[in-house]
C-alpha cells in the first residue's frame, strides 16, 4: 500500500482485486501488470477502480515503476 501506514493498517480502506493480467516485457527483465478491483474507504460504497504497472528486475528482486492508478467514477 502506497498510502500512510494508519489508512493501511486499519479498518478504513478494503479494496477486492478482481483481475489480474500479466505480461513480460519481451527482451527486458520487465514484467507488466493490470489488476482491477472495488476500492471502498471508511465503509462508503465500493468504487472501481483500475491500476497498471512495471515490476523491474533489480539484485534478486524486483521494484515497481512507472505505477498508473486510476477510480472509475459513472
Amino acid at each position: 500500500c502506497d498510502w500512510s501506514s494508519d489508512v493501511c493498517s486499519s479498518d478504513l480502506l478494503k479494496h477486492e482485486v478482481k483481475t489480474i493480467d500479466v505480461q513480460p516485457v519481451k527482451g527486458l527483465d520487465i514484467i507488466l501488470v493490470f489488476a482491477s478491483g472495488n476500492l471502498s474507504i471508511e465503509g462508503s460504497p465500493a468504487l472501481q477502480f483500475s491500476q497498471v504497472f512495471q515490476l523491474v528486475k533489480s539484485g534478486a528482486g524486483y521494484y515497481v515503476h512507472n505505477d498508473l492508478f486510476r477510480l472509475n467514477y459513472g
